[in-house]
């Protein structure tokens, strides 16, 4: 919805509320918004309270250990830094994408694994700030399908371990693939729009 013309959103818009009104009404669990009134006081909520426990353990694990504490050993560590009742089996993931990979890596691993994330998706912004959301091409709709999945896995890393999931790498590459797919698309598409004197002229090269 972000990236669809204005005049497609208004089109959208009353299918939306009205989707909306039913799910507020009619489709929720009777004890939806019981659990819902937990978001006011998430020190009681036992899940998010744990959550908060976890994220101040690993964050004491990065300060005692800012090269890391070594690959996937995130689990055992953890027991040094949790309370018993935190523990399974005497070990914890972290939830958290970004706490798991610099416990693990340290700072110097954590550095190019989210630059690398962050690149693809300044990559992929450009080409749909490029693209005629009128006239999209495959390329363009591609691109802008991976930058969304990547924000999507981008926000759920906060609250799940999905770093070690394939596609999000394969999304980094495909990233580079498609910028360079893109440039010889807008190349290409120069070279036709210009007059025969300018491609003779040695402005163009095919």
């Amino acid at each position: 919805l972000l990236f669809l013309p204005m005049r497609v959103k208004l089109r959208l818009a009353p299918v939306l509320l009205l989707g909306l009104a039913l799910f507020v009404y009619r489709l929720t669990p009777e004890d939806y918004w019981t659990w819902m009134g937990t978001i006011k006081t998430p020190e009681e909520e036992a899940s998010a309270n744990t959550r908060f426990n976890i994220n101040r353990a690993s964050w004491q694990m990065l300060l005692d250990h800012p090269f890391g504490v070594g690959y996937r050993n995130y689990l055992d560590v953890a027991a040094d830094y949790l309370a018993p009742e935190f523990l399974q089996n005497g070990k914890r993931a972290a939830h958290n994408n970004y706490f798991t990979i610099v416990c693990e890596t340290g700072i110097e691993g954590f550095t190019p694994w989210i630059l690398a994330f962050l690149g693809s998706c300044w990559m992929l912004r450009k080409i749909r700030k490029r693209a005629d959301l009128r006239h999209l091409t495959r390329v363009e709709i591609y691109a802008m399908g991976i930058e969304i999945g990547l924000y999507g896995w981008m926000v759920t890393g906060f609250f799940h371990n999905t770093h070690e999931t394939d596609p999000a790498y394969w999304f980094v590459g495909l990233a580079v693939v498609l910028t360079r797919l893109h440039a010889q698309q807008i190349h290409v598409a120069s070279i036709a729009d210009a007059s025969p004197a300018e491609v003779q002229s040695g402005g163009f090269t095919t």
